[in-house]
């Protein structure tokens, strides 16, 4: 079970963490007014709900491949956002365009991913231990989040967000900031295959403890 929630706080802090300076980088690197800023920012939120709604309903090889694809596709959008947000531009859309789809590709892979590991978090759960179970899946994403917000806040100044501040210290803070949280990724990489396989083990018990 600590596998299950290790991928689920990785991924979630995939997402909530690199998306909090992502209207600044937009404004300050790529001359973006707040508004589309804003905007740009929400594409990996939007991903993340597109993903959901792809893969839900999938069961069985199609869930265990969408948990072993998310790091690898979470991690590839991280490297790609971690060499092309830093570097300035008048901002034109054959600059935002690849950046939107790493931020995609980054919000889609946790989307993919987390309806089929909370179910797992039930499935795997003790027998009378299953509200305590479907709480602490919220608990690991408030978790994450703010874990989250909080290393993202700390690797931005180390950057030079604030010192030297303007577009160099921004250039690096995103670099910084997207290179580092993409360890999150390549860590779950490690549990993906352990993780997608929890379902079987976990009916089967919860089967033969019922009879």
């Amino acid at each position: 079970m600590g596998a299950l929630y290790l991928a689920m706080g990785l991924l979630g802090m995939t997402v909530t963490s690199t998306e909090i300076f992502s209207p600044l980088f937009f404004q300050v690197l790529h001359a973006q007014t707040p508004l589309v800023s804003g905007y740009l920012a929400a594409i990996m939120s939007a991903g993340w709900t597109l993903g959901s709604l792809i893969s839900s309903s999938a069961g069985g090889n199609r869930a265990r491949l969408a948990i072993r694809i998310a790091p690898v596709l979470a991690l590839s959008g991280l490297v790609g956002m971690a060499f092309l947000m830093p570097a300035p531009s008048n901002g034109g859309w054959q600059v935002l365009a690849p950046i939107c789809i790493a931020m995609v590709a980054v919000g889609f892979a946790v989307g993919i991913a987390w309806p089929h590991l909370s179910t797992r978090v039930l499935q795997i759960a003790p027998a009378g231990e299953e509200d305590l179970a479907a709480s602490s899946i919220m608990t690991v994403e408030l978790f994450a989040t703010a874990m989250g917000a909080a290393l993202a806040g700390m690797l931005a100044n180390l950057g030079g967000l604030t010192s030297p501040g303007g577009v160099p210290g921004t250039s690096g803070a995103a670099q910084w900031l997207f290179a580092v949280f993409a360890i999150a990724p390549a860590l779950c990489l490690l549990t993906s295959r352990q993780t997608a396989k929890s379902d079987a083990p976990a009916i089967r018990q919860t089967a033969s403890n019922a009879a």
